[in-house]
C-alpha cells in the first residue's frame, strides 16, 4: 500500500519511468489491483502459475531474482521451466529485484505471481503445502489470509 502512495505521486512517478523498475512497479501495482478487484484474473504460488502457464492463461509473468539463486536445484529448475512456457505462450515476463521494494513485496506471494489473460478460478486447497524450500529460501507466501 505504502509503494502505491509514493508511486502516485507524479513527480516520483515521472523519475521512476525512466528506468526497469518502473516495468516492475506498473506490473506489480496491476497484479496487486487484480488481486483485489478481480482475485481470478491472477495466480501466485508455484502451483498455481504452473496451472494458468499450463493452461496458456498467463499475460505477465512475475518472478522474484531470488529464485534463480535459490539454494534448492528444484526451486531454479521451477523458475527457469515457468520462464520458458510462459514466452512460449507470449507472455511478457518481469524479474524483479529482491534489492528493491517491489521486488520484496513480491517475494511475500512466495516469489511466483502472475497477471492472466482471462479469468481463472484456481483451487484455493493447492496454495495449502505449497513446494517444499520455500521456507529456507525464504519465499513463503504469507498464510494469514485465504486465497479466496
Amino acid at each position: 500500500h505504502a509503494l502505491r502512495e509514493v508511486l502516485a505521486d507524479p513527480a516520483i512517478a515521472a523519475r521512476v519511468a525512466d528506468t526497469k523498475a518502473a516495468g516492475e512497479v506498473a506490473a506489480l501495482a496491476e497484479f496487486l489491483t487484480l488481486l483485489t478487484r478481480d482475485p481470478d484474473r491472477v495466480a501466485y504460488g508455484y502451483r498455481h502459475v504452473l496451472a494458468a502457464t499450463e493452461q496458456g492463461a498467463v499475460h505477465r509473468l512475475l518472478l522474484s531474482d531470488n529464485l534463480f539463486r535459490a539454494r534448492s536445484l528444484l526451486r531454479r529448475r521451477q523458475a527457469v521451466s515457468l520462464v520458458e512456457s510462459a514466452r512460449a505462450s507470449g507472455a511478457a515476463l518481469h524479474v524483479f529485484s529482491s534489492h528493491h521494494v517491489s521486488g520484496a513485496q513480491l517475494a511475500s506471494f512466495s516469489g511466483f505471481a502472475a497477471v492472466l489473460r482471462y479469468a481463472l478460478p484456481l483451487d484455493p486447497d493447492d496454495v495449502e503445502d505449497e513446494d517444499e524450500g520455500e521456507e529456507e529460501e525464504g519465499l513463503s507466501a504469507p498464510r494469514t489470509t485465504p486465497r479466496r
